[in-house]
C-alpha cells in the first residue's frame, strides 16, 4: 500500500511512469537482492522496512546481498506502530493485567505473532527479558492465522501492526493494551505507549526508499528532495492515518545512522533470545 501511494504521487510529480514489481519471499530478500543487483542509475529502487535492512543481517548467517555495503539509504516515508492487544473475552483489561498474571503463569502468557524471527516477536522477546512479562512465543504463518486465533479466544495475546487491528478494536473484538510508538497513535488515542508504562523502548514498522549502491549522490538527493515534495502532499498524510500509520522523512545520513541504531537493537534482542533461521 505505501509504496503503491507513493508510485501514484511520483508519477504525479515526475510525469513519467512509476511501477510498483512486488518481489514477494524470504523476508523481503528476494525483492531487496534484486535492487542490490539493478544498475546503480536512479531508476530502480526499493522501498525496504526493518526485516530485509535491519533484521535479517542478524538472523541469517547468508544472504544474497549485503544491506549496509549493496543499498544506499535515500529518506524513510512512513512508519507504522505494533500493538500489544488482547482478546475483549480474556480478563486482561490493561498491560499492568498482563505484567501481573503472566508472572502467576508457570509457563507464561501465549502471545501469537506472524512468525519466528518476526518484528512482532522481537518486541515480545524484549518485553520478556526487560519488562518483567512472562511471555511464551506462538509463532503462525501469517498475520491472517493469528488474527482469527486471537479473535476466536484461542490464544489470549498477539503483538501486531496496527493497521489490520483497528476495525476489530473499534468493533470491540479486541482490546488495545500498548502501542510501540514513541507517542500515542490518533486511530487508538486511549493506548498508552510502552514509555508511558514506564518501558523505554520503541519500535515501528518503517518503510523507506533505498537505491542500488554506487548511485550518483546528486540522484540520491534529488530523489530524496522529490520525496518530501510527495510526502508534504494532505492527501498523503491522511492515507497514511487512515492506515494507522504517519508519514516520515530524512536526509540519507539520518537514515543511515537510524539503520544502524534499529540493526543494534534488534540484534541484541535476536542474540539475547537465540533466535535461529
Amino acid at each position: 500500500m505505501t509504496a503503491r501511494l507513493l508510485a501514484q504521487k511520483l508519477s504525479e510529480y515526475w510525469k513519467q511512469p512509476v511501477v510498483v514489481d512486488n518481489r514477494p519471499g524470504a523476508s523481503g530478500m528476494i525483492g531487496a537482492g534484486a535492487v542490490a543487483r539493478s544498475a546503480n542509475d536512479g531508476y530502480t529502487l526499493l522501498i525496504g522496512s526493518p526485516a530485509e535492512i535491519a533484521i535479517n543481517p542478524a538472523l541469517y548467517p547468508k544472504m544474497a546481498y549485503d544491506p549496509f555495503k549493496d543499498l544506499a539509504p535515500i529518506s524513510p516515508v512512513a512508519k507504522f506502530p505494533l500493538l500489544v492487544v488482547a482478546n475483549t473475552q480474556s480478563s486482561l483489561k490493561s498491560f499492568k493485567d498482563l505484567a501481573a498474571q503472566s508472572r502467576d503463569a508457570k509457563d507464561g502468557v501465549a502471545f501469537a505473532t506472524s512468525g519466528i524471527g518476526s518484528m512482532q516477536q522481537l518486541v515480545g522477546e524484549w518485553l520478556k527479558r526487560n519488562a518483567d512479562i512472562n511471555l511464551l512465543h506462538v509463532p503462525y504463518k501469517g498475520t491472517g492465522p493469528a488474527m482469527n486465533d486471537l479473535l476466536g479466544g484461542q490464544i489470549p495475546v498477539a503483538v501486531m501492526g496496527l493497521a489490520p487491528l483497528i476495525p476489530h478494536i473499534k468493533a470491540g473484538n479486541l482490546r488495545a493494551l500498548a502501542i510501540t510508538s514513541s507517542e500515542r497513535n490518533p486511530a487508538v488515542p486511549n493506548v498508552p505507549t510502552l514509555k508511558e508504562l514506564g518501558y523505554d523502548f520503541e519500535s515501528t514498522i518503517w518503510f523507506g526508499v533505498f537505491a542500488p549502491e554506487g548511485t550518483p549522490k546528486e540522484v540520491i538527493r534529488k530523489i530524496g528532495q522529490d520525496l518530501r515534495v510527495v510526502l508534504a502532499d494532505k492527501g498523503v498524510e491522511e492515507q497514511m492515518l487512515k492506515l494507522g500509520g504517519e508519514t516520515a522523512s530524512a536526509s540519507p545520513e539520518e537514515f543511515t545512522s537510524f539503520i544502524s541504531d534499529e540493526f543494534a537493537k534488534y540484534s541484541k534482542i535476536i542474540k539475547d533470545a537465540n533466535i535461529k533461521m
